[in-house]
């Protein structure tokens, strides 16, 4: 019993850690310094490490490698780049305390997380820009956490496209998702599969499922018995506004947590006439049809605003 009673602590834990709901509305117009150089630059830095550390081995063993890289690129605050992307005075971010953002009206019944946990400690989400997008710091734990997972299951465990997909979807609507925060983010699962696309890049051995650019990767290849960085990483190939949760939706548990977002995105339309219901740009919307296609169907929201299915 006492075991079963610290797993579910520790996935609460875990759900705290990541379930810190971005706030992609407030603040929209204002100037956001972009951090893609300063970003990309640790990625890179922290893939070299890990070729450095699978190297102290002889041998080209893949799955070294890849242990190796998700060790520094994991999850949850437990890895070298989510505390840079989190903490780093370099990195410019745009953050809001739960109780300052659009969520604060969530009760502890419709939210454990942020109308719980939320009021009590300061859960804080971030926003930072790369590029063109402006993106949760959370996203790249889930490009380089979720998509592994994603990866793993498709490459090395043989599992369909569609099942991989319903996982994430599963996931996201699981304890560490949905049945916690009350959130459905399709931005995340948006995130889970472009990850899935950079960790195949890493050493580019596979089919790709969806084609972005015959041009990215691999990035790591074998060259004399020996792992060698042979090309850098640009993040911002596997980003996009399907991981903008202004543009790419959240749905709610229950239709009135839903009220409650667009009552608080209506106030901040009456104070400086900008749009903020979502999505915010219907044109970027459509585009990211357009780009994923049949896919999109998987982890783009087209409904707006909406309860969880």
């Amino acid at each position: 019993m006492k075991k079963y009673f610290m797993l579910i602590l520790s996935l609460v834990y875990l759900s705290c850690l990541q379930a810190s709901e971005i706030d992609s509305f407030q603040f929209r117009y204002l100037p956001l310094q972009d951090s893609s150089e300063i970003i990309n630059n640790e990625a890179n830095r922290l893939l070299k490490k890990a070729v450095m550390n699978a190297n102290k081995r002889k041998g080209c063993n893949e799955k070294r490698l890849y242990k190796k890289i998700s060790k520094l690129f994991k999850n949850h605050y437990r890895d070298q780049f989510s505390k840079f992307i989190y903490s780093h005075e370099s990195v410019h971010r745009r953050t809001i305390g739960i109780l300052d953002s659009i969520y604060k009206d969530f009760s502890i019944t419709e939210s454990f997380i942020i109308g719980g946990l939320g009021h009590l400690y300061e859960i804080a989400g971030s926003i930072v820009r790369m590029g063109p997008y402006l993106i949760g710091t959370d996203k790249f734990e889930h490009l380089f956490g979720r998509g592994y997972a994603y990866f793993k299951k498709l490459y090395f465990q043989n599992m369909t496209l569609e099942n991989v997909f319903n996982y994430g979807i599963k996931t996201e609507k699981g304890i560490l998702g949905a049945s916690m925060t009350g959130v459905m983010s399709y931005a995340d699962l948006a995130a889970n599969f472009n990850g899935l696309l950079l960790w195949n890049h890493l050493l580019k051995r596979n089919k790709d499922v969806f084609n972005i650019s015959n041009d990215l990767g691999p990035y790591i290849e074998c060259i004399d018995n020996k792992w060698v960085n042979t090309k850098m990483i640009k993040l911002e190939n596997y980003i996009d506004h399907s991981m903008d949760e202004a543009i790419n939706c959240s749905k709610f548990k229950t239709k009135k947590m839903v009220d409650k977002i667009k009552s608080r995105l209506s106030q901040l339309e009456s104070k400086d006439l900008n749009t903020y219901q979502c999505p915010i740009n219907h044109e970027q919307l459509i585009n990211l049809k357009d780009k994923y296609h049949e896919l999109s169907k998987w982890f783009i929201n087209f409904d707006g605003h909406t309860v969880v299915p």
